[in-house]
């Protein structure tokens, strides 16, 4: 029997590590990052993916066809996030809807955690922001 694959954004951050060990044996993993990956990451289980690149994501929903998704990419460095607001917004809102959007698509249930440092990256002009849920 074929296992059903989880999909990880963010497989480098903190959240995305953190999960590493506790995947049932029932999934097959698959993590993303963006940049280079860490020293003793098995690059067979990772693969490169621009989340706020909605092309990009398609692209990989359709090729993996995943059963479930935990959405750990954020921009996490609130310093910088306040400092590059919009940038901010491409990657800790934009990113997310391509995620949800492709979750719909493809029918995929969607894990997702908005944290406070990610909330910190949206102007408070925004926080009613229909998409912000």
């Amino acid at each position: 029997m074929a296992r059903s694959t989880l999909l990880v954004t963010g497989g480098t951050g903190l959240l995305g590590k953190a999960l590493a060990a506790s995947i049932p044996p029932e999934l097959q993993p698959y993590w993303t990052h963006l940049r280079d990956l860490p020293a003793g990451l098995a690059p067979s289980r990772f693969t490169r993916l621009d989340v706020a690149d909605r092309e990009s994501v398609f692209r990989l929903f359709a090729e993996l066809r995943p059963a479930a998704v935990v959405h750990a990419a954020a921009m996490g460095n609130v310093d910088f996030a306040e400092q590059h607001r919009e940038v901010a917004w491409q990657v800790n809102v934009g990113a997310t809807q391509n995620i949800v959007d492709a979750c719909g698509e493809y029918g995929a249930r969607l894990i997702y955690r908005l944290t406070r440092s990610s909330m910190a990256t949206i102007p408070p002009t925004m926080r009613d922001h229909p998409g912000i849920r």
